[in-house]
């Protein structure tokens, strides 16, 4: 037995329709469930994501530069310079010849342009 064609005041309702057809509604819903489990297993899920913080490089050189004096008189002055300035989280030395090198992570809000310049101002 065909339904009944709509009314012109009532129209087709997706209720009504549901209703009627309660057996195809079930199965429609089970179909979703079962393809969002199976999209659920299906994504990477990291616990420890990588997180990698901006970091920045400073290099001094000091050809000829004694070790003990260049120790005192550039490293410690610039690592104590560039542990307070703001945003920078941890400083790195790497002693290499005839230079002094510095590496500064700085914190996940900070903004690369300003204390890129901010060792240039001490």
């Amino acid at each position: 037995m065909a339904s009944p064609p709509p009314s012109p005041t009532t129209g087709w309702s997706l209720t009504r329709l549901a209703i009627r057809q309660h057996i195809a509604t079930g199965v429609l819903s089970l179909a979703v469930v079962v393809l969002g489990l199976f999209a659920l297993t299906r994504l990477p899920v990291d616990l420890l994501p990588s997180i990698t913080y901006p970091r920045i490089g400073l290099r001094v050189d000091a050809p000829g530069l004694v070790p003990e004096v260049a120790v005192d008189e550039v490293t410690r002055p610039l690592e104590e310079a560039l542990s307070v300035t703001p945003g920078v989280t941890q400083v790195f030395p790497k002693p290499e010849r005839d230079a002094s090198v510095w590496i500064c992570t700085l914190s996940q809000v900070t903004t690369l342009t300003r204390p890129s310049t901010m060792p240039q101002q001490r």
